[in-house]
């Protein structure tokens, strides 16, 4: 009896991956993880009525934890004293940036800092950028998901959450 149970919940599971693959439209579609907030869910809504919202894949790892894991050395970092908040704010800016060619890419970091920037800060942005871009290229080439949008919240223990809505994986948008 349990075996034909389990058949019976992996066949419908299979035909709900089949299901959700057949319904999916790559040039409009955008994803989000599995277990956002209906708040941020609404909030993405609200801000592109027009597009179609589907559920990431769950046989791909959520975006919210490999971008955590892309952000690994800048988070571990004992350099500053920057916020978890800003340092994954920089890291989905390097990761989208990272879909660009190397020069073109630090070219569009470069440009978040004011004129008035010191140039002991540019130098250690444009070593973050490399890392980072290298780090992208090495580790998570193959991911080519693009964020369109995140959340993150600090949780009264002083952890953080991420959220993150992203395009499918290949459709850059």
């Amino acid at each position: 009896m349990k075996k034909s149970i389990k058949k019976r919940l992996e066949k419908q599971e299979l035909e709900r991956r089949k299901a959700a693959r057949a319904s999916k439209t790559y040039n409009t579609s955008k994803t989000y993880d599995r277990d956002v907030s209906p708040q941020f869910e609404q909030k993405l809504k609200r801000q592109n009525p027009h597009l179609k919202y589907i559920q990431g894949n769950p046989t791909e790892p959520k975006l919210s934890g490999v971008i955590i894991d892309y952000a690994e050395p800048l988070l571990e970092s004992d350099e500053g004293d920057e916020d978890p908040q800003t340092v994954l704010r920089y890291a989905i800016v390097l990761w989208n940036l990272a879909f660009l060619n190397k020069d073109k890419a630090r070219e569009k970091f470069l440009e978040l800092f004011r004129a008035d920037t010191p140039s002991s800060v540019i130098t250690n942005a444009t070593n973050m950028f490399d890392m980072m871009y290298q780090r992208k290229q090495q580790y998570f080439a193959d991911d080519k998901r693009t964020v369109i949008d995140f959340e993150i919240s600090i949780l009264a223990n002083g952890d953080y959450h991420l959220q993150v809505a992203s395009t499918l994986a290949g459709v850059n948008s």
